[in-house]
């Protein structure tokens, strides 16, 4: 039985500092030595034959991983690319597809990962690319937000095409979205679904793309598949093949169905070379794979490990930053930290958790009020001053969320955390966050006093 948590960062994390506390997996993934050791080892054979590396081994080994990492996931090699993140997949879908800019209109919700729905911006202010934002707060149920998504399809007057954006898992905050539900929807509507499924790799069984067969979709493996970063898939049903470009287009926008073997993939065929890259990523694949099956027991093995943590680290967290009502006369947003979910239990992922941080409204109510009214760049504004102590000086980093009103904590919970990493991290940034939300009421108090005078 394979045994998670210190002993097995020690083992298996080599590469990682080990004055770090990793809670914040899921922004940019961590990776097993073994792993990097494959990709240096790829490294140097690119460096040792440049030519022979970029015009035949990079291609092939290129195309054997994209082979291995569907068998791997349980999907149809030929539908599936190799590209180098999430973001870059959205965008090829984006910027690939031929609008008709007066009618075609995009939905996505509120919640959308902030670099994909800038894509979708860029598209309305260059093209004219119309699009609308359904409002996601957080906690809903699945039947709340499918009903959102509904009553909004049947109000839309359209005379193009509809297309949907939506999440596997939302980044921030960090709740899984209903996507089978929608995916469903989206049919029933004839609405073509693209899917941000940056998280979902490694968190959720993707076999779901299979059955289910969505238009679009894209997924990190750096994240939660154990693969150097950066590196995603996008995976696309068979009619949008010939029109996905790689980002930038390059040597293989020529070809096409007239120019490849009957038993070829038309995507591996055109996302293979893209110019001179760095295939050292996708070599890896083999050995990410090889490290979660084997020395980890497989996924099944690592999801438990993960739930049972979770569980176990939001209750500890809790401990720490509930406030006693009976020792202080202050008032409060709320007293008990919540964990964001809904009654179902369907919100929180696997591997993340967000949970609520109590805020101290008799002390620091310009800062609350501030969060209320300008939530995104004054949230930036905190987070910014917070991370200048708890990255380089404490090393003990995880975001914060502000949500509905709520201040949120996401924590990611990896194979080599214990419940002690997250009551660390937790009560350091309680404690910094203290000190940004004294220093920053001050600062506020000083502003609004010197504008009475």
């Amino acid at each position: 039985m394979t045994h998670f948590g210190a002993d097995f960062k020690k083992k298996y994390f080599t590469y990682l500092d080990p004055s770090v506390n990793v809670v914040n997996h899921g922004s940019y993934g961590t990776t097993p030595g073994m792993v990097i050791d494959a990709q240096i080892a790829s490294v140097k054979k690119h460096e040792s034959y440049p030519d022979e590396y970029e015009y035949i081994e990079g291609p092939n080994e290129y195309k054997r991983q994209a082979k291995l990492i569907a068998q791997y996931l349980g999907l149809n090699w030929q539908n599936l690319a190799l590209v180098q993140n999430a973001t870059t997949g959205i965008n090829i879908f984006f910027r690939s597809i031929p609008f008709d800019f007066q009618n075609d209109i995009v939905i996505l919700p509120s919640t959308t990962y902030g670099a994909c729905s800038n894509t979708v911006k860029f598209m309305n202010v260059t093209y004219g690319l119309k699009y609308k934002i359904i409002d996601l707060t957080f906690p809903l149920t699945t039947k709340e937000i499918v009903a959102k998504f509904e009553q909004y399809f049947k109000k839309l007057a359209c005379k193009g095409k509809v297309y949907c954006l939506f999440d596997c898992i939302s980044s921030m905050p960090g709740v899984v979205m209903p996507y089978i539900e929608l995916i469903k929807l989206c049919k029933k509507y004839n609405i073509v679904q693209v899917i941000d499924g940056a998280h979902a790799p490694g968190m959720i069984d993707l076999k779901f793309l299979e059955k289910l067969k969505p238009d679009f979709f894209t997924g990190n493996l750096h994240k939660w598949v154990s693969v150097p970063k950066s590196c995603a898939i996008i995976y696309a049903q068979k009619k949008w093949h010939h029109l996905l470009q790689t980002q930038p287009v390059s040597w293989t926008y020529n070809v096409n169905y007239d120019t490849i073997k009957s038993d070829e993939s038309l995507l591996v065929e055109r996302f293979s070379k893209v110019g001179t890259i760095n295939y050292s990523v996708y070599e890896s694949i083999e050995t990410a794979i090889r490290f979660r099956s084997e020395i980890c027991g497989g996924e099944d093995n690592i999801r438990n490990y993960q739930k049972s943590l979770s569980k176990l680290a939001v209750a500890a967290c809790s401990k720490v930053l509930a406030i006693n009502k009976n020792t202080t006369s202050d008032s409060y947003d709320h007293y008990e930290p919540k964990l964001l979910d809904n009654k179902q239990g369907s919100l929180t992922p696997v591997g993340m958790f967000c949970l609520s941080i109590p805020i101290n409204t008799s002390k620091y109510s310009k800062v609350y009020n501030m969060l209320k009214s300008s939530p995104l760049d004054y949230l930036a504004r905190i987070r910014s001053l917070l991370e200048e102590k708890s990255i380089p000086i404490y090393k003990n980093y995880a975001p914060l969320c502000f949500h509905g009103n709520v201040l949120y904590i996401r924590f990611s919970v990896q194979i080599f955390n214990e419940v002690s990493d997250f009551v660390k991290a937790t009560t350091i940034n309680k404690t910094l966050l203290e000190d940004v939300f004294t220093r920053e009421e001050e600062r506020l108090s000083f502003i609004n006093n010197k504008s009475k005078l």
